[in-house]
């Protein structure tokens, strides 16, 4: 996912079908959405299971980075940062979902890929 982000004009100009002005439009609408989106955006869009639209929102305007959200799995003390925020089950989903080291891993990249520039 987060190497989507990473593409270069050069990268997508080399691939079939695509050359420097196509690359270049390609790239540079990626480089607009990554500008554009925002944490609860992200998270939404992983499709953690019980994280809707408006709970991803709330959770990433609370607090507001990626790498925040991956350290609500650190321990329990952080859990009350969003008790209130987002609901229960929404709550011990995420939990879940950030057992996974996969998923933390996916978190620190992306945060790493849409921090820069911001």
């Amino acid at each position: 996912v987060a190497d989507f982000f990473e593409v270069t004009v050069d990268s997508v100009a080399a691939l079939d079908g695509f050359q420097t002005k196509s690359a270049t439009k390609l790239v540079s609408a990626i480089e607009s959405a990554r500008a554009s989106a925002s944490v609860g955006d992200v998270l939404y869009a992983l499709s953690v299971p019980n994280m809707g639209a408006i709970s991803a929102r709330a959770l990433g305007d609370e607090l507001g980075t990626l790498r925040a959200v991956s350290s609500l799995g650190d321990s329990v003390d952080r859990h009350a940062d969003v008790e209130g925020i987002i609901g229960p089950s929404s709550l011990k989903s995420l939990l879940t979902w950030l057992d996974d080291a996969s998923n933390r891993r996916l978190l620190e990249r992306l945060h790493d890929v849409f921090s820069r520039g911001s």
